[in-house]
């Protein structure tokens, strides 16, 4: 969820926390169980453009009545309810759901992109075509898988292959990494360009931001590999207050 809203960010994007009525707390949905009534989400505004993000929201697969639960779901304003019925709550409508991101803690392999195809191929099967007018507006991410591990060699291969097939996807491998880099500037999307031109675009930004004191990617990199969560941060199995969430 911090990195969709990071990349809404870099474009110019103004993000605001809804949190379910009655609480000042963010929630974060952890799992597919539970009314999406009860917990935050994220609402992303540019000029006319509205839209929010949502955790582990059930949707309605594209080519039957499906239900998938996807990890960050990009949706259309007002198509989620905020408040609970008798009916319990209903999967969203496919054509509400503009784009989704799934989140894995594994190193990119073929078998884990050829899983993610099959989903997107289930979910948003019109991002896997050739189609050059369906193209999404306003800067939206396409379907885009998250991992913290790195790619294989022949994952490389194949996202090459998935490029000349013009799939509409997105593979950011090395995340923490790419989040950390994106995170200290507001106009980086931790999605778009390699490691190493992210870590110098923040470097550079950095070194603006210090007028004129340079921080090298060497010294960027040593701080990501002994870093620690700060005291008084977020503590695991606990609700989060507004200050703490970092969008």
């Amino acid at each position: 969820m911090v990195g969709v809203a990071q990349h809404y960010r870099a474009y110019g994007y103004n993000t605001s926390i809804q949190n379910p009525t009655g609480t000042r707390e963010f929630r974060v949905k952890l799992s597919t169980r539970g009314h999406p009534a009860d917990y935050s989400h994220v609402v992303c505004e540019r000029g006319a453009s509205v839209f929010e993000l949502h955790s582990n929201l059930s949707v309605f697969g594209g080519r039957d009545s499906g239900i998938y639960c996807v990890d960050v779901a990009v949706v259309n304003p007002g198509v989620v309810p905020t408040k609970k019925s008798k009916n319990g709550s209903d999967a969203l409508k496919n054509g509400e759901l503009i784009s989704f991101a799934e989140a894995k803690k594994l190193v990119i392999y073929p078998m884990l992109l050829a899983q993610f195809v099959g989903i997107v191929h289930e979910i948003k099967p019109k991002f896997l075509r050739r189609n050059k007018k369906y193209c999404l507006g306003d800067d939206h991410l396409h379907p885009a898988l998250i991992a913290l591990g790195n790619l294989t060699p022949n994952a490389k291969d194949i996202l090459r292959s998935f490029n000349r097939r013009k799939y509409k996807i997105v593979v950011a491998e090395n995340f923490d990494i790419r989040l950390s880099a994106a995170a200290r500037a507001t106009d980086l999307s931790p999605f778009v360009g390699t490691i190493s031109e992210l870590l110098k675009s923040a470097s550079s930004t950095q070194a603006s931001a210090a007028d004129g004191t340079m921080t090298s990617d060497d010294d960027f990199e040593d701080g990501l590999e002994s870093s620690a969560p700060a005291a008084g941060g977020a503590t695991p199995g606990r609700e989060l207050l507004d200050d703490e969430i970092p969008f």
